[in-house]
Protein backbone atom coordinates (compact mmCIF):
# COMPACT_ATOMS: atom_id res chain seq x y z
CA UNK A 1 0.00 0.00 0.00
CA UNK A 2 2.85 2.44 0.14
CA UNK A 3 3.73 2.07 -2.90
CA UNK A 4 0.59 2.80 -4.01
CA UNK A 5 0.47 6.10 -2.33
CA UNK A 6 3.41 6.78 -3.59
CA UNK A 7 2.65 5.86 -7.28
CA UNK A 8 -0.63 8.48 -6.54
CA UNK A 9 1.58 11.21 -5.24
CA UNK A 10 3.61 10.95 -8.29
CA UNK A 11 0.39 10.96 -10.61
CA UNK A 12 -0.61 13.70 -9.18
CA UNK A 13 -4.40 12.75 -9.85
CA UNK A 14 -5.26 12.30 -5.81
CA UNK A 15 -3.30 15.18 -4.45
CA UNK A 16 0.09 16.44 -3.81
CA UNK A 17 1.34 15.71 -0.70
CA UNK A 18 1.21 12.28 1.00
CA UNK A 19 -1.69 13.00 3.43
CA UNK A 20 -3.69 14.66 0.67
CA UNK A 21 -3.29 11.08 -1.42
CA UNK A 22 -3.95 9.04 1.83
CA UNK A 23 -7.20 10.85 2.47
CA UNK A 24 -8.18 11.80 -1.41
CA UNK A 25 -12.26 11.21 -1.22
CA UNK A 26 -13.20 7.25 -1.66
CA UNK A 27 -9.95 6.07 -1.98
CA UNK A 28 -8.67 4.16 1.28
CA UNK A 29 -12.19 3.05 3.30
CA UNK A 30 -9.68 2.90 6.73
CA UNK A 31 -8.85 6.80 5.97
CA UNK A 32 -12.60 7.99 4.78
CA UNK A 33 -13.66 10.38 7.89
CA UNK A 34 -16.39 10.14 10.01
CA UNK A 35 -19.09 13.19 10.64
CA UNK A 36 -16.46 14.77 13.10
CA UNK A 37 -13.81 14.42 10.81
CA UNK A 38 -12.13 11.87 12.36
CA UNK A 39 -11.04 8.93 10.16
CA UNK A 40 -10.09 5.20 11.77
CA UNK A 41 -6.68 6.01 10.45
CA UNK A 42 -6.58 8.56 12.78
CA UNK A 43 -7.85 6.47 15.82
CA UNK A 44 -5.85 3.84 15.35
CA UNK A 45 -2.87 6.12 14.85
CA UNK A 46 -3.38 7.75 17.97
CA UNK A 47 -3.63 4.46 19.95
CA UNK A 48 -0.60 3.20 18.67
CA UNK A 49 1.78 6.05 19.10
CA UNK A 50 0.63 5.98 22.66
CA UNK A 51 2.18 2.92 22.89
CA UNK A 52 5.64 0.49 21.65
CA UNK A 53 3.02 -1.98 19.20
CA UNK A 54 5.43 -3.79 16.85
CA UNK A 55 2.67 -3.81 13.78
CA UNK A 56 3.21 0.15 14.09
CA UNK A 57 6.84 0.12 13.74
CA UNK A 58 6.23 -2.74 10.69
CA UNK A 59 4.29 0.16 9.42
CA UNK A 60 6.93 2.73 9.71
CA UNK A 61 9.13 -0.08 8.03
CA UNK A 62 7.40 -0.54 4.74
CA UNK A 63 6.63 3.16 4.97
CA UNK A 64 10.41 4.06 5.20
CA UNK A 65 11.49 1.14 2.30
CA UNK A 66 9.12 2.47 -0.13
CA UNK A 67 10.03 6.22 0.51
CA UNK A 68 13.80 4.95 -0.16
CA UNK A 69 13.14 3.61 -3.64
CA UNK A 70 12.01 -0.29 -2.50
CA UNK A 71 8.82 -0.81 -5.19
CA UNK A 72 7.38 -4.57 -5.22
CA UNK A 73 4.12 -3.33 -7.99
CA UNK A 74 5.83 -0.90 -10.17
CA UNK A 75 3.43 2.05 -11.23
CA UNK A 76 0.62 -0.23 -9.98
CA UNK A 77 -1.70 2.89 -8.92
CA UNK A 78 -5.19 0.09 -8.28
CA UNK A 79 -5.80 -2.08 -5.81
CA UNK A 80 -8.37 -4.04 -4.67
CA UNK A 81 -9.00 -7.50 -2.42
CA UNK A 82 -8.56 -10.61 -4.34
CA UNK A 83 -11.71 -11.82 -3.43
CA UNK A 84 -13.21 -8.95 -4.09
CA UNK A 85 -11.71 -9.32 -7.63
CA UNK A 86 -12.66 -13.15 -8.52
CA UNK A 87 -16.31 -12.84 -6.85
CA UNK A 88 -16.79 -9.82 -9.32
CA UNK A 89 -15.06 -11.06 -12.02
CA UNK A 90 -12.44 -7.79 -12.07
CA UNK A 91 -9.63 -9.48 -13.66
CA UNK A 92 -10.94 -8.78 -17.55
CA UNK A 93 -10.97 -4.82 -16.27
CA UNK A 94 -7.03 -5.25 -15.53
CA UNK A 95 -4.28 -4.44 -17.98
CA UNK A 96 -1.59 -5.88 -15.54
CA UNK A 97 -1.86 -7.23 -11.93
CA UNK A 98 0.51 -8.50 -9.56
CA UNK A 99 -0.79 -10.33 -6.14
CA UNK A 100 0.89 -9.97 -2.88
CA UNK A 101 -0.95 -11.83 -0.34
CA UNK A 102 -4.53 -11.05 -0.48
CA UNK A 103 -4.53 -7.77 -2.57
CA UNK A 104 -4.43 -7.37 -6.35
CA UNK A 105 -2.52 -4.27 -7.35
CA UNK A 106 -3.71 -3.09 -10.81
CA UNK A 107 -3.50 -1.02 -13.92
CA UNK A 108 -6.90 -0.71 -16.25
CA UNK A 109 -7.22 -1.38 -19.04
Amino acid sequence: MANVVLNRLISGHWGNTLTGVAYAPGQFSVAKRDENGISKLDIWLAEKNTSNDPHLQSCYDVAYQACAGYNNIGGLIFFCNLKSANANNKWPNFKVYHIIGNHVFYSKK
